[in-house]
């Protein structure tokens, strides 16, 4: 029974995730000068990349617009997108660019999947991108480490006019949207001093919540007890949006009071603190959205929580439920757990 309300509550908010949405003002353009006001839902960098959902009010339906179809689309308080096409498997693809900087050099940026990807023009119609490799290859049966900056030639001769910023540019790790924007920025000012630059990416910071939970435990694992048992816990937890390219991820860390007692490995367990680190999936829309979490306590480290559930978000305030099945060494099923609280928007 236990497993089969899990399933339930998995399917369940799989289905409201599926059709969540987070509309913000905004507005799209069919040419750099022709706009519409409206709505615009606010989707992950990678949905944003391959459609605009937009619509007046809310009483007006939603019309979904492809790169082909307009020049781009803004939201009022944050990232602006132009329609730009790139060779992709042999072929042009158009994709809505987020347009970061508008200067002597333009950079865009776009996120598939898996990585992020950052390009930059000069007459912003031919884009290059800036070419980031850290990853593992096997030789000959042997695992080796690559990493190789082909982005700083590419930079390197965009920017051979300006010698000056040559160190700059060497001092990049990896790009990203901080240092190539002070980059461009620098850049502008050394070679055209009073030429425009304008800088697209709004300076919103990042996120944080304070979280206040209460569980109630079941443990059904033979590993504690002959017998199944429940008990309860709570807490707070401090979460921290892990990046605007990531904005709806959060990392968490907090305090736990866990109220059983168990034996384990003959070993006894009283009630006791513990410090539970946590990683959220969180929709930053109002009303109900799904909610997704990965936890462990420490110093349990053996022991993890996987949750699904649903928040109800009004202004800074939401309210959540979550059912968690608990593991042993991340396979072994131990026992499950019901969840309720509230998170607060800190800023």
């Amino acid at each position: 029974m236990k497993h089969f309300l899990l399933l339930i509550s998995i399917f369940l908010v799989s289905q409201i995730a599926n059709s969540q949405s987070d509309f913000k003002k905004g507005y799209i353009l069919f040419s750099e000068n022709d706009t519409i006001f409206g709505q615009i839902d606010n989707k992950n960098y990678y949905l944003n990349s391959l459609y605009c959902d937009f619509r007046k009010n809310e009483k007006d339906s939603i019309k979904r617009y492809y790169p082909k179809d307009i020049f781009g689309y803004r939201f009022n308080d944050g990232k602006y997108y132009i329609s730009k096409s790139i060779q992709k498997d042999l072929k042009d693809t158009s994709f809505f660019f987020e347009f970061l900087i508008k200067s002597k050099l333009n950079i865009y940026f776009v996120q598939n999947q898996f990585e992020n990807n950052y390009y930059i023009s000069e007459d912003g119609i031919k884009l290059n991108k800036l070419k980031y490799i850290n990853d593992d290859i096997y030789i000959e049966n042997r695992k080796m480490h690559r990493e190789n900056k082909q982005f700083i030639g590419l930079l390197n001769y965009y920017t051979k006019d300006c010698p000056e910023i040559k160190k700059d540019i060497n001092r990049i790790e990896k790009p990203n949207h901080k240092n190539l924007i002070k980059l461009t920025e620098k850049y502008n000012k050394l070679t055209c001093p009073n030429g425009q630059c304008m800088i697209y990416e709004k300076k919103i910071p990042h996120l944080f919540k304070f979280e206040m939970f209460y569980n109630y435990n079941f443990l059904f694992s033979k590993k504690f007890t002959e017998q199944p048992f429940s008990y309860s816990s709570y807490g707070f937890n401090i979460l921290l949006q892990q990046s605007k390219q990531r904005e709806r991820f959060f990392f968490g860390i907090g305090l736990k009071y866990n109220k059983f007692t168990f034996l384990i490995n003959n070993e006894k367990i009283l009630p006791h603190l513990s410090i539970p680190i946590s990683f959220y999936y969180l929709h930053p829309g109002n009303g109900f959205s799904p909610m997704y979490k990965i936890s462990f306590d420490i110093p349990f480290l053996v022991f993890q929580n996987y949750g699904v559930g649903l928040q109800y978000k009004y202004k800074r305030i939401s309210f959540f439920t979550l059912t968690e099945l608990q593991t042993l060494y991340i396979i072994y099923p131990i026992g499950v757990s019901q969840r309720a609280g509230f998170f607060l928007n800190l800023n």
